[in-house]
């Protein structure tokens, strides 16, 4: 009988340190930007009409990128599920943890930058995702920049990014996935 009742306040004892172990904070937020961003024509075109134009064609080539972007957010607001970068992110950082078996956690707050697409010179109209991340890991900061950072970058053609929701959501999705990697690999060592 006293087996049973050393055993089960033993079992109480360790219940209670598993749930009173301090849980590290992982906040994951966007800074200053808020929606989804394009770069690529319109800052070409912007360069090129600013000699002729002066800050005017600068302003010019602002206005395209922002229209693209709004193309590109209005058809991506089709997609189902619905994209959400700071809920991608928390989702695919939550499942790489459990998956990597990580038991010590530090203190992690992402901050996303810019989430949104690139074009880039490849000779096609190529798009890629674009992700610029702040991390603080601890006391220590990093800056994550897809695609500029990674050796493997996935794109598609800008009218598809534009018209497709499920291509426009494969290229954001597979930048998040990226940045979750080098976070974990970040956080292992």
């Amino acid at each position: 009988m006293q087996i049973k009742n050393i055993f089960i306040l033993l079992l109480i004892f360790f219940l209670t340190a598993c749930v009173t172990q301090p849980s590290p904070k992982i906040l994951v937020s966007l800074s200053d930007n808020q929606t989804l961003d394009f770069t690529g024509k319109g800052a070409a075109a912007g360069i090129m009409l600013d000699s002729v134009m002066g800050g005017a064609g600068i302003a010019i080539g602002i206005a395209i990128d922002k229209g693209i972007a709004k193309d590109i957010a209005k058809n991506l607001s089709n997609h189902i599920p619905l994209f959400n970068i700071v809920d991608n992110i928390d989702q695919q950082l939550k499942t790489a943890i459990t998956k990597n078996h990580l038991k010590y956690l530090p203190n992690l707050q992402i901050a996303i930058e810019h989430y949104g697409f690139k074009t880039f010179s490849s000779g096609e109209d190529a798009a890629s995702a674009w992700l610029e991340v702040n991390l603080t890991i601890d006391e220590q900061k990093i800056n994550m920049r897809y695609p500029e950072n990674f050796d493997h970058i996935d794109s598609a053609n800008l009218v598809s990014v534009k018209e497709n929701p499920e291509v426009a959501y494969r290229l954001l999705n597979s930048a998040v996935q990226q940045v979750v990697n080098n976070i974990i690999v970040i956080v292992k060592k």
